[in-house]
């Protein structure tokens, strides 16, 4: 009884720990990799070798309306990741009630297979 349920709780626990890692991974990827990457595929799209300088403030502009528009998503993500928090820890509370349940059945388990025992103890 108690095993399956704190197995679950266990994988609950495991699979909200891997979304949260996820997010995590891909908000670093976009932040180290991404912003130079659409940076400069832009820059090749609109540059045709006349103004090297405009081509380049052109795609700048670019990518700080792309990180803008991108950065409400990340906001978004950031409360999710707080409620993946939240989440986090309402399943450690619930592992630490099946534990407490645990331990109560096999004291009273034990008491039970005692009780003669304990009786006649002086």
């Amino acid at each position: 009884m108690f095993e399956g349920k704190a197995e679950k709780k266990v994988e609950q626990l495991r699979d909200l720990v891997e979304d949260f890692a996820s997010e995590l991974d891909e908000l670093a990827n976009f932040i180290n990799n991404r912003e130079e990457s659409i940076m400069w595929n832009k820059f090749e799209q609109i540059d045709i070798g006349e103004d090297v300088d405009s081509a380049l403030e052109d795609a700048s502009e670019y990518v700080r309306n792309y990180k803008y528009d991108k950065f409400r998503d990340i906001e978004d993500i950031g409360h999710e990741l707080v409620q993946s928090f939240d989440d986090i820890e309402q399943c450690i509370n619930d592992i630490e009630t099946v534990i407490d349940e645990i331990k109560d059945a096999m004291i009273n388990k034990s008491v039970y297979q005692n009780i003669d025992q304990i009786k006649n103890y002086k």
